[in-house]
């Protein structure tokens, strides 16, 4: 995979991390998962700032650990209610 491609994966991941917390949000106010919300908005951030500095080991790391916490919020978000 090229870093344009790699880089374009991340900016989509960013922005889906984005939108699927917005929409949880919204399902089950802002109370919910408010730690969880926290480490997404770090892990964003981390990612942000690897792409920013072209840092491939980085954006791989960050992104795993991102796409890990968005599928532990997917399954809390079942468990609450459904989604």
């Amino acid at each position: 995979m090229g870093q344009a491609e790699k880089h374009n994966q991340a900016e989509a991941l960013i922005f889906q991390a984005e939108r699927w917390w917005l929409q949880v949000a919204f399902d089950f106010g802002m109370q919910f998962a408010r730690d969880r919300r926290r480490r997404i908005e770090g892990l964003v951030q981390e990612l942000r700032d690897h792409l920013e500095q072209s840092d491939e080991r980085g954006i791989d790391i960050a992104q795993a650990k991102l796409q890990d916490e968005l599928y532990d919020l997917n399954h809390e978000a079942y468990l609450e209610g459904g989604m």
